[in-house]
């Protein structure tokens, strides 16, 4: 299939929604049919209509595919401690550093937790660094 150099935009916005929207905040995996709207992955589109028609883009309320709710559970965790950070909310980060206790959190991020963790500790008590 050929593209322009606006449909190569769109392209790209349609890429970025997949995987922000549908894989990561609402923690469905891809869905490899033809009425798979927004959730199909980019290889199977046919048409150019299938990433500029917003009808075309529509997810069915009941997925065929598996739902990534581990993988979405725990980005939104490391996202809301990401912002509690660029916020300086320390107590925000640490609630939520909590969350990675739940049995959603995928344990192999647990580094990553550790790491915002003592950020928060370290500006949130900094006399007892």
């Amino acid at each position: 299939m050929e593209i322009t150099a606006d449909e190569k935009v769109d392209a790209l916005a349609y890429i970025i929604a997949q995987y922000l929207g549908v894989y990561l905040i609402d923690g469905r995996d891809r869905e490899l049919s033809v009425t798979g709207g927004l959730a199909r992955p980019f290889q199977l589109l046919t048409e150019t209509r299938d990433f500029t028609d917003m009808r075309k883009m529509r997810i069915d309320k009941v997925p065929h595919a598996t739902r990534g709710i581990r993988g979405s559970y725990t980005f939104k965790v490391l996202l809301r401690m990401d912002v509690g950070l660029a916020r300086h909310d320390w107590p925000g980060v640490l609630q939520e550093a909590n969350r990675a206790q739940d049995a959603l959190f995928d344990t192999r991020q647990s580094a990553q937790v550790a790491a915002r963790q003592r950020i928060a500790e370290r500006n949130l008590w900094p006399d007892q660094q």
